[in-house]
C-alpha cells in the first residue's frame, strides 16, 4: 500500500463520518484532530514504505559474504641474555675475542655471552649459539684462551647437560689445593645445581639457562674425589634422583644412553645404541 492510497482512504472515511455538532470551537477542534490523524497515518505510510525497502534490500543483497579478518599475534624475538655485572658493550666484544679466538666452526649468528664467573686464573666467559658451544679464559696475564665444542645445542640429556669439567692443581701441586671447574646447560625448571668433589660442595645458580663451577677441593683428592650434579628446582626439590656423575662407570652409561625429541630425532651417541633399545625424552633447553 503507497502512501497516496492511505491519504485516499483517510478521506473517504472522513467524508462516510458524521458532520461535526456544535459551533465554530467543535468544528476547529474536529479539523485540528483530523489533520493530526492524517499526519500520522503520513508518518506511519513512510514507516512502512522505509521498512518495505530494508526488507527487499535484504532479499536481494543476502547475507555478508565478507569474511571476518583474523587477527594473527605477531612473533616475538625473545630477548638476548644478559649477564649481571656486564654492559652490552662489553658483552659485544667479549662475543667478538671468544668467536675469534674459537678453532671450530664458525658459529654463525647466533652466539650468545650467557655466563660468567671469576677463576683463580681469570674470568671464565660461557658462550651458545644455537651450533656452537664456546668457553673463554680472559686470563690474569692478559690473553685468551679459548675452547669448544660444535653440535646443536637446543636439547638436553636429562634437566642438565655438563658440557666441561676440569679438575686443575694450583701452584705448588704438591701442597696448593685444587679447583674443579665445570660448565654446561640447564633446563627452564632447574634453579640451583648441587655440584660436589669428593668432601667438597657447592650450590650455584642457574643463570640464564647455564650453570658454572669453580670449586676448591683439597690436594690429597685431586683426581680421586667422586663428582656429581644435582639439579632443583625453585621449591628445592630434587629434578633427578640419579646424581649426574662424572665418574668412569657412570659415564659410560651416560655415552650409552640414547634420548629422542618430541619429533622423534635421536640424539647422538658416542656408543652406538643397541637394538630395540628404549630411548628416553630429550628436554628443550631455551
Amino acid at each position: 500500500m503507497t502512501e497516496q492510497d492511505l491519504r485516499d482512504a483517510f478521506d473517504r472515511m472522513v467524508a462516510a463520518g458524521p458532520p461535526p455538532t456544535g459551533g465554530t470551537a467543535d468544528v476547529l477542534a474536529a479539523v485540528r484532530q483530523a489533520r493530526r490523524r492524517r499526519s500520522l497515518l503520513t508518518i506511519a505510510g513512510a514507516a512502512v514504505a522505509a521498512v518495505a525497502v530494508l526488507i527487499a534490500g535484504s532479499v536481494l543483497l543476502g547475507p555478508s559474504s565478507a569474511a571476518p579478518t583474523a587477527v594473527h599475534p605477531t612473533p616475538t624475538t625473545p630477548a638476548p641474555p644478559t649477564v649481571p655485572g656486564i654492559s652490552p658493550s662489553q658483552t659485544q666484544r667479549i662475543v667478538e675475542l671468544c668467536r675469534a679466538g674459537y678453532r671450530g666452526a664458525e658459529p654463525g649468528p647466533g652466539l650468545e655471552l650467557y655466563n660468567a664467573i671469576r677463576s683463580p686464573w681469570g674470568m671464565r666467559y660461557l658462550l651458545y649459539g644455537p651450533k656452537t658451544y664456546i668457553s673463554c679464559l680472559h686470563a690474569t696475564e692478559g690473553d685468551w684462551r679459548v675452547h669448544g665444542e660444535d653440535g646443536p645445542t637446543q636439547w638436553l640429556r636429562g634437566p642438565i647437560a655438563v658440557d666441561w669439567s676440569i679438575t686443575d692443581g694450583l701452584v705448588p701441586y704438591d701442597k696448593g689445593p685444587g679447583v674443579f671447574s665445570a660448565e654446561g646447560r640447564a633446563a627452564s625448571s632447574v634453579a640451583t645445581i648441587r655440584v660436589t668433589h669428593g668432601s667438597s660442595a657447592v650450590t650455584v645458580p642457574a643463570v640464564n639457562g647455564t650453570f658454572e663451577v669453580s670449586l676448591s677441593v683439597p690436594a690429597a683428592e685431586l683426581g680421586s674425589g667422586a663428582i656429581s650434579f644435582q639439579p632443583y628446582d625453585a621449591a628445592g626439590h630434587l629434578l633427578d634422583s640419579r646424581a649426574q656423575s662424572t665418574g668412569d662407570a657412570d659415564r659410560i652409561e651416560q655415552l650409552g644412553t640414547c634420548w629422542v625429541t618430541p619429533e622423534g630425532s635421536v640424539l647422538p651417541t658416542a656408543l652406538p645404541t643397541q637394538p630395540g633399545q628404549k630411548c628416553k625424552p630429550a628436554t628443550r633447553w631455551r
